[in-house]
């Protein structure tokens, strides 16, 4: 994964401080401020991926995303 342009490594699930959901689709946020967005169908199996990511975090990490609306710039 990709913390900063040009920077890649590991982010373990000791290391993680928040998975956001956004219906099928995963944001795991890092102690180090780096996120990994996952969409399952992006992956073979790839709902078996964010239930395991489900199962990895601790429930109280866990939070549901929230679209907010746009400001009326009219």
């Amino acid at each position: 994964m990709s913390c900063t342009p040009g920077v890649y490594h590991e982010l373990r699930f000791d290391d993680v401080i928040a998975l956001e959901r956004w219906g099928s689709e995963r944001n795991l946020i890092g102690r180090c401020g780096c996120s990994i967005g996952v969409d399952p169908a992006w992956y073979r199996g790839g709902h078996r991926l964010t239930r395991a990511m489900d199962e990895a975090v601790p429930a109280d990490l866990a939070f549901d995303g929230v679209e907010l609306p746009l400001p009326d710039r009219s």
